[in-house]
């Protein structure tokens, strides 16, 4: 697939493909034709009539009989003659008020605008939750963003609760990401427990057994592992979703910047700490001590300064001070409740 150019400060080209799998907690709405759920069934009230009455259809044979009490009720069970067609003038089959996915959580895929649904790939259910909408990979942060903030109006962030067990995987790939993949593992274990700490809501531990921790690169290989190389992309399975499309827009800007550094992050490969953060985290157990707060600050500020750069150019195609909005963010995590959407005017340049 052929990927656009983006040209940093250097005058070098950044080119990527970045995309989510968006897990939501509603369930697929059946067409009508393809549902039995509101169909006759063998309660159908008149039905009981039929052997005791032995009424019969005036259209049909002897040896074919109906019931003219359930004609006469439009209720039917069995379909018995073709002239008849009972079903179709039926009160029951085919009404509203006897759907059991009236007024549910039940979605119709094909209500999609078709300017939406031009950026998603698939739409299936997934076991854990509900419906995942899975986009097509952009080359451009800016239209990913849009896509991620019109979805979200479409179907409503309540639709994407982490409690539910909702969560958007972020793939990313690039031009020979695959000779990197060492130096991935590498630099964006470091910063886990960072990224954990500011970006994950507060149920977070719904989704505690779909991303373990990765000790060694081998473990990468293993699909429910954090930092998991696919055979097109990296995956980040962080129980990160897309209900504050500003707050996974940054997080995905953040791992775009770490998964194109072209060199080794030095620091001591004795990361407990960072392993024991994260596990943490991921748990919802944020309270952090002292000297752990100043150890969470301090890498906070070599996360900034080793993705300033790539955040600087993804802000001016945004339009949206990205470097401002992660240091408001450190400072009011997404576990404490505060929505980056409602802070977008703030960030604006």
């Amino acid at each position: 697939m052929k990927v656009n150019g983006k040209v940093n400060g250097n005058g070098r080209k950044k080119r990527f493909l970045i995309g989510t799998e968006i897990e939501t907690c509603l369930d697929e709405r059946k067409r009508c034709e393809d549902c039995d759920r509101c169909a006759v069934c063998d309660d159908c009230p008149p039905c009981y009539f039929c052997e005791y009455e032995r009424n019969f259809c005036e259209y049909c044979e002897d040896e074919d009989p109906d019931c003219n009490v359930c004609l006469d009720r439009r209720l039917y069970r069995d379909f018995i003659c073709n002239y008849c067609e009972p079903c179709s003038y039926c009160d029951y089959a085919y009404n509203p008020d006897n759907c059991p996915y009236e007024n549910s959580d039940c979605f119709d895929t094909d209500s999609l605008p078709p300017e939406l649904r031009k950026h998603f790939m698939d739409i299936y259910l997934d076991g854990s939750c509900g419906l995942e909408f899975c986009t097509i990979p952009f080359s451009d942060l800016k239209k990913y963003y849009n896509c991620l903030r019109e979805f979200i109006e479409f179907i409503e962030r309540e639709s994407l609760s982490v409690y539910e067990r909702c969560g958007g995987h972020i793939n990313i790939s690039y031009p020979s990401w695959k000779m990197f993949k060492k130096q991935i593992f590498h630099n964006v274990r470091y910063f886990l427990d960072v990224l954990t700490y500011v970006f994950l809501h507060k149920d977070t531990y719904r989704r505690e057994s779909y991303h373990y921790w990765a000790d060694y690169f081998s473990d990468c290989h293993q699909k429910f592992c954090v930092i998991h190389f696919k055979d097109y992309a990296v995956e980040y399975r962080f129980p990160d979703t897309p209900y504050d499309a500003l707050n996974h827009t940054l997080l995905s800007a953040v791992l775009i910047s770490l998964s194109t550094l072209k060199k080794k992050i030095r620091y001591d490969l004795d990361i407990y700490e960072t392993k024991e953060l994260y596990k943490r985290f991921k748990n919802s157990e944020f309270h952090l001590k002292d000297h752990e707060y100043l150890f969470i600050s301090e890498k906070f500020k070599k996360l900034i300064d080793v993705t300033k750069y790539d955040l600087k150019l993804f802000s001016k195609q945004l339009k949206i001070n990205l470097l401002k909005a992660l240091k408001f963010r450190f400072e009011n995590p997404a576990h404490l409740g505060v929505l980056l959407d409602e802070y977008e005017e703030d960030f604006k340049l």
